[in-house]
């Protein structure tokens, strides 16, 4: 195990070996060898304890991050231990790097499964990445579900504002920030909720035996030319949905739009139901 004596306080700090520790207590082990790093602070010494892991190649992809996230290096920096950029190490410590800090805090304390703290990564702007988590960890997705909604969050519009009653001269410090992430989500989910509803009531009408409901998850773009009627054509609808609101454009534009309308009393739902003309006529329009 790896420590830090703290000439401040004289107190001595593990660095290295958390659960080796834990091991320790559990078989009530009394004494233990560690190994004291001299470093001049807490920082400098997690950074050597990390590189130490590192260059025995027993590093974790946390460990790994919060070496670079501490010293400023680069992934190359570390081909003089053998890691290439192309190794498995690096590919999954990489990600780490642009996650919010707070988040990083919290996967290496173990609060935030590693796949997910990496797709949080990818969601962009660290107050996205904060509100995808809040999202995430109120509904108990995986980290499937979250990097799906990292896509989203990516386009997210970022609004600060000054909570009100602050003193005048304090507004620049206590001021906040949140997305609209929220809101983009639920009209996403409502537009391919209500798409799905018109395939299922159009097939219904023209007394199909089967009705041609799109599963949950994103389909794949439908054959326009192949599909009957209304009910194909609906069924069109939705699923290129799926495949193009992502790409921006005209329906990333609308469906922004529409999430500024969700507000108070005004449900998603509502918003999509009274818009649902016009969310056919962009997605007709982006089929060419």
């Amino acid at each position: 195990m790896s420590c830090w004596l703290n000439s401040a306080d004289g107190l001595i700090y593990l660095c290295d070996g958390h659960h080796r520790l834990e091991l320790a207590k559990r078989d009530r082990v009394t004494h233990v060898a560690v190994m004291l790093l001299d470093a001049p602070d807490a920082t400098a010494a997690r950074s050597l304890a990390a590189l130490q892991n590192i260059a025995e190649n027993t590093a974790t992809p946390l460990d790994t991050a919060k070496w670079l996230r501490d010293t400023g290096a680069r992934t190359s920096d570390l081909e003089e231990f053998g890691i290439t950029r192309h190794s498995c190490l690096i590919r999954d410590a990489a990600p780490l790097l642009r996650l919010d800090q707070g988040l990083f805090t919290r996967a290496c304390n173990g609060e935030i499964p590693l796949a997910a703290a990496q797709v949080l990564a990818g969601a962009g702007d660290p107050v996205a990445q904060r509100d995808l988590w809040g999202l995430a960890s109120r509904k108990g997705w995986d980290a499937g579900q979250i990097e799906e909604a990292a896509g989203i969050a990516r386009a997210a519009t970022i609004t600060t504002y000054t909570p009100d009653g602050c003193l005048p001269g304090f507004g620049e410090l206590l001021q906040e920030a949140n997305s609209n992430l929220s809101e983009l989500l639920a009209i996403r989910a409502e537009i391919r909720r209500q798409l799905r509803l018109e395939v299922k009531a159009l097939a219904l009408a023209s007394r199909h035996r089967t009705a041609a409901i799109l599963e949950a998850a994103d389909a794949a773009l439908v054959d326009v030319q192949a599909a009957q009627a209304a009910r194909g054509q609906a069924q069109a609808l939705a699923g290129l949905f799926a495949a193009i609101c992502n790409a921006g454009g005209p329906l990333a534009d609308l469906i922004h739009a529409l999430a500024g309308e969700v507000r108070g009393q005004t449900s998603a739902g509502m918003v999509v139901a009274s818009n649902l003309g016009r969310i056919r006529a962009v997605i007709q329009l982006e089929m060419g």
